[in-house]
């Protein structure tokens, strides 16, 4: 039998499709994997790291809970920490997906335009700064103007406020806080905060610092207190949240405080509103598209009314009675 052998022109067609079927290999498996070599994940499965405000971590935890429990195959690993750490994360690409109380400023988006890709930005929900005291200190109202000079330090004292004599100390979580952050920005504070506010380290230290200082005056994000769950419940007995003058554009406003509840954010009568959002700059629709979507649609969107703060994409209706006709 004769050996038949292979010609030049043979040998080198064999060569190039060896060639085209390794290439589309290296192809098919990039295309399988994420930006930074991470893992194949989808919309409903995979692992990923997601970084969140920590202000936010009350209704941010039970939507992480309910959407692994639906979601067998898919696993969350979440960060609670300071707004700008939370960015720094995902601009960093140690986490896919953050939520944070605020868009990404025009720098922020423009690291992902100089790469040509699109950052996913959804609203989530509407938020609320709330304002805390110890349950001794009898004034549980606020006028808006009172804490705009409380902010610009034109006022140190609770007398100023209609109060007793004694110094008001301001205490919010943390020295990057959003919350912060929001108020300077929402009353146009520039520079050095006044002596007598303090930083902790969390929320829940926030309140801790209230519960056990008589003069305290506390800053923290709404769901802390206005959850359902049985933490909020407890926070509520061991401090008192206090109501505040309605802005100069609520139309409609018949009482002069109103308390962070649903119904005042949602028409516009409680002052100190944020917006909350989903952010990822995936490329493809990965687990952080998929838990976006998921607090964006019905089941998510439940969670965020049962944890106090407002839904941004389901319909809520609020009956408001007047006490005057």
């Amino acid at each position: 039998m004769k050996i038949r052998r292979l010609k030049t022109r043979d040998l080198s067609l064999l060569i190039i499709f060896s060639l085209i079927i390794s290439f589309s290999l290296v192809i098919s498996s990039c295309s399988e994997n994420g930006p930074n070599g991470q893992k194949p994940d989808d919309e409903v499965s995979g692992k990923v790291k997601i970084s969140v405000d920590e202000s936010l971590k009350p209704w941010a935890e039970s939507e992480v809970k309910t959407f692994m429990r639906l979601y067998k195959r898919a696993t969350l690993v979440p960060s609670y920490k300071a707004y700008s750490d939370a960015v720094d994360d995902m601009l960093k690409d140690s986490a896919r997906m953050i939520i944070v109380p605020h868009k990404l400023t025009d720098a922020e988006q423009k690291v992902y335009t100089d790469k040509k890709l699109k950052v996913k930005m959804v609203k989530i929900a509407y938020d609320a700064v709330a304002l805390i005291v110890n349950k001794e200190n009898a004034d549980t109202t606020m006028q808006l103007s009172r804490l705009n000079d409380l902010m610009h330090g034109k006022i140190d004292n609770w007398k100023e406020m209609g109060g007793k004599n004694a110094k008001l100390k301001v205490v919010f979580d943390n020295a990057r806080s959003s919350t912060l952050v929001y108020l300077k920005t929402r009353f146009k504070v520039s520079g050095e905060l006044p002596s007598n506010f303090f930083a902790v380290n969390a929320d829940s230290d926030v309140i801790n610092y209230v519960e056990k200082n008589p003069d305290a005056l506390g800053i923290i994000g709404v769901n802390w207190v206005t959850s359902e769950d049985s933490a909020a419940n407890s926070f509520n007995k061991r401090i008192k949240v206090m109501a505040l003058s309605p802005p100069d554009t609520a139309k409609g406003a018949d009482e002069p405080y109103y308390l962070p509840y649903q119904a005042w954010i949602s028409m516009g009568y409680y002052p100190l509103v944020r917006e909350v959002y989903g952010i990822t700059p995936e490329f493809y629709n990965g687990l952080g598209t998929g838990f976006i979507n998921f607090m964006s649609e019905d089941k998510g969107q439940m969670l965020v009314r049962l944890s106090g703060l407002l839904p941004a994409t389901m319909p809520i209706r609020f009956v408001h009675v007047k006490k005057n006709f």
